[in-house]
């Protein structure tokens, strides 16, 4: 190989590498901001990230909002439970709550001060009518039905996940 051949892959080389990386993620939902988080917090190099998102609001189906028209109430896009599947939900909360660095005596100070433990969820079915895309009619009733978790031993942002109950009820 010519001098001037390595001279020039070299230089091309030494261009190509001190560009950042262009990086586009697609979405702004609690799985993309992770990423983009992630990738920042462990590269060993600069990178050019650009998060694309349909309309203004980041969160996903996570995401809540104000409705004005009704008191100012919290309103949800959908309801997120974060089960033992998000096992990295919770060290990535802890990571960025121990980063933002705010004091002991505000009040959402921690991850564990905004996201409430629950060992139980309770879902309805209705029995004994009809139901369809409109809602559900007839002389049925709606039975609630209670299905309990075993709490998590909590440990530093990660949970150590105890197993998967043998006390929920199968309907026959």
């Amino acid at each position: 190989m010519s001098r001037q051949l390595l001279f020039l892959l070299t230089l091309t080389a030494t261009v190509v590498l001190s560009t950042p990386p262009k990086i586009a993620i697609l979405g702004g939902g609690i799985s993309s901001l992770s990423t983009a988080y992630n990738l920042l917090t462990h590269s060993t190099q600069d990178l050019d990230i650009t998060l694309y998102q349909v309309g203004w609001r980041l969160g996903g189906k996570a995401h809540t909002g104000r409705n004005p028209n009704h008191g100012d109430r919290i309103e949800e896009h959908g309801v997120h439970l974060l089960f033992g599947g998000y096992r990295y939900v919770f060290e990535v909360m802890d990571r960025v709550y121990r980063e933002l660095g705010r004091p002991n005596e505000h009040p959402l100070a921690r991850w564990e001060d905004v996201v409430l433990a629950q060992n139980e969820i309770t879902v309805a079915d209705f029995q004994g009518g009809t139901c369809n895309g409109s809602g559900c009619f007839g002389p049925g009733t709606w039975q609630q039905i209670a299905i309990p978790f075993p709490k998590w031993v909590q440990t530093h942002g990660k949970p150590e996940y105890p197993g998967i109950p043998r006390n929920i009820s199968k309907r026959k």
